[in-house]
């Protein structure tokens, strides 16, 4: 498979992952949370 796209990118690029991630992640968080009855 091509991975050029992780070598060749630009700091936007890479700081709009970065932020998709760090959301994914609080999201799955909340989920498990509700999951548990944590999290009304």
């Amino acid at each position: 498979p091509n991975h050029s796209f992780l070598v060749v990118h630009n700091d936007g690029e890479d700081d709009l992952h970065a932020n998709i991630t760090i959301a994914g992640s609080s999201f799955q968080q909340v989920k498990q949370l509700k999951q548990h009855g944590k999290l009304k």
